[in-house]
């Protein structure tokens, strides 16, 4: 199995992707940066959707709510 990610054209520079080989840690928020010719993946932290059903976002609502939010790619260490 295999990862693979791809940025769609034309749609505001969103990368959409499947992570077959289990990769990424599920809930985690991760960097990612260019240095030259590298792309360089880190870890930094876990993200801030709510697990509870009262708020929403949730991690269980509908996954375009969820990307309409943005909210996905916070952790709990960024500041408000």
């Amino acid at each position: 199995m295999i990862s693979r990610i791809m940025k769609l054209p034309k749609h505001d520079n969103v990368i959409v992707g499947r992570d077959l080989s289990n990769a990424f840690e599920a809930g985690a928020v991760y960097d990612v940066k260019k240095i030259q010719d590298q792309i360089i993946i880190t870890k930094i932290g876990m993200t801030r959707l709510s697990k509870s059903r009262f708020d929403e976002p949730n991690e269980n609502s509908d996954i375009s709510s969820i990307l309409l939010s943005g909210k996905y790619l916070l952790t709990e260490n960024d500041v408000l």
